[in-house]
């Protein structure tokens, strides 16, 4: 077998490298919130609503759906688990549900987001603020073209 150290990324090309990068990423994160017995995507929205939350921003579950890019009915099922563990409340806001997360959802959050933010910081110190600066301009450019892509695929239906 292989370690990961030996291995040459150099022969694989950038997209693939991509989403090794994420599946790298997501696996650390997985390993971070396993202690709480969530799942990824309700450690990632857990993080999400607090950050909302602590800057006096309303969310609703519309808000989450397109932020995550996510089914009305996956979102729907991750806040009712969630709210069932007590970690968020649905507020009723005239026509609008108010997704408000608990006090030990915050707890949670911060615990994790202290985490994944120390692991950031020490994988992007390997990296220039040059080298930063040019990663964040590609990543950002491939990812309007990907929306541009799904607009004009819309259009064609």
């Amino acid at each position: 077998m292989i370690r990961n150290n030996d291995f040459d990324y150099e022969q694989l090309d950038v997209l693939f490298l991509m989403r090794l990068l994420c599946r790298k990423m997501r696996t650390y994160f997985i390993l971070a919130i396993e202690q709480y017995d969530l799942t990824s995507q309700q450690g990632n929205l857990l993080i999400f609503l607090t950050k909302k939350h602590l800057n006096n921003e309303i969310v609703h579950q519309q808000d989450i759906e397109q932020y995550y890019c996510l089914s009305k009915s996956t979102i729907s099922g991750m806040i009712d688990r969630l709210e069932a563990r007590g970690l968020v409340k649905r507020v009723p806001d005239g026509r609008y549900t108010n997704i408000v997360p608990t006090e030990e959802a915050i707890r949670v959050a911060n615990e994790l987001r202290a985490v994944v933010n120390q692991y950031d910081l020490n994988s992007l110190s390997i990296l220039t603020e040059e080298d930063q600066i040019t990663l964040k301009k590609s990543v950002i450019k491939l990812l309007k073209y990907i929306d541009n892509m799904k607009e004009e695929e819309k259009h064609v239906e």
